[in-house]
């Protein structure tokens, strides 16, 4: 169960040391212990008490909203998926400039088919036996 520590600090003429204790419990993370330290150094003479309270938790919202969860799934994991990602797209280029740079007649093979050559016919066959039929002007 979580806590949070009220701290009241009781001086007649001064509420500076209350402001630097709740600094150093709010702002810092200290507990109640190290802002009565710190407090007592800045100022002698200071009573200081503390109490648990219990956290009161914000009522439920009304409509159900996935965004904070996808936020926070997407800034979680984007990164390694975008590494990932990344890792991809250089292999993919790099097999492919690899292949095109030792093998040349592939280059010119797939020139053939795109521009309807002889190769180009041979295609028309193979697609037309998948059911499909591209139109190649010649």
């Amino acid at each position: 169960m979580k806590y949070n520590y009220a701290i009241h600090i009781i001086r007649n003429t001064d509420e500076f040391v209350a402001s630097i204790a709740e600094i150093c419990v709010v702002e810092k993370g200290a507990t109640p212990q190290e802002a009565l330290l710190r407090a007592l150094q800045a100022e002698e003479n200071v009573l200081l008490t503390y109490e648990k309270q219990k956290i009161s938790l914000p009522p439920p919202a009304h409509r159900f909203d996935p965004l904070p969860k996808v936020t926070r799934w997407i800034t979680k994991y984007f990164p390694f998926f975008a590494k990932v990602f990344v890792g991809y797209l250089f292999v993919v280029c790099l097999t492919s400039m690899l292949l095109l740079i030792a093998f040349p007649s592939v280059q010119s093979r797939v020139e053939t088919y795109i521009l309807g050559g002889k190769a180009g016919t041979h295609s028309e066959k193979v697609l037309s036996k998948l059911g499909i039929s591209l139109c190649l002007e010649k």
